[in-house]
């Protein structure tokens, strides 16, 4: 008998004898690459906003250090440079302002600069100003310029308010000294929102060219 035809009649006489795989066993293999399939989808699913809280870390250790070097030099009016840093504590904000509003800052950090005297300041809703949703009116704002100055504020009222609105309404409310936050609304909203809030403080107090070390 040709040695391939007795390796077959043998195998067959295993199966006879043995019986064929039960079929769980048959079904090991695909359960596992399921399994397998179903892991790493969810790694995909969660490496991008991981990737995101990561580069948003590393982006705030530079700018604080940054910050540090800079914070007791003469303000510049540079777009891109620092216009100053933003504390809110009941939103957990804490974070580096650059100077002139942009699409490409603005996925970087929050952009601010001078509305009739007024300080506008914008971020996206989703990233640096998503604590903006737990603040109400008589929490505390505290913004830091290069050189020295420190101005408290306190918030006094929100609007919100439809995007194409919003132009004007800035105008109506950006009064000498007052500092308006602003930026996309409802929070949670999945997509575009079609929807604007603008959060209105007014300054409690100064403290102008504080040495710093």
């Amino acid at each position: 008998m040709p040695h391939n035809a007795a390796g077959q009649a043998g195998r067959l006489r295993y199966i006879f004898r043995t019986g064929p795989l039960p079929l769980a066993s048959r079904r090991l293999p695909a359960l596992r690459i399921a399994w397998i399939g179903l892991a790493l989808f969810g790694l995909a699913i969660l490496a991008r906003p991981l990737a995101g809280h990561v580069k948003r870390f590393c982006l705030h250790q530079l700018a604080k250090h940054r910050w540090e070097e800079i914070r007791s030099q003469p303000a510049a009016c540079k777009p891109g440079s620092p216009m100053g840093w933003l504390t809110i504590d009941d939103a957990a904000i804490d974070t580096l302002v650059l100077n002139k509003i942009t699409g490409e800052q603005l996925n970087r950090f929050p952009c601010g600069e001078p509305i009739n005297r007024a300080t506008l300041i914008i971020a996206h809703r989703d990233t640096h100003f998503r604590g903006l949703n737990n603040v109400r009116p008589g929490s505390r704002i505290e913004l830091e310029r290069p050189g020295g100055d420190q101005t408290s504020y306190q918030i006094v009222d929100r609007i919100i308010t439809e995007a194409q609105q919003t132009e004007e309404l800035i105008r109506q409310l950006a009064a000498p000294g007052r500092l308006l936050l602003l930026t996309c609304y409802p929070f949670r909203y999945i997509g575009p929102a079609p929807q604007r809030i603008l959060f209105i403080a007014e300054p409690l107090k100064s403290r102008a060219s504080v040495p710093l070390a």
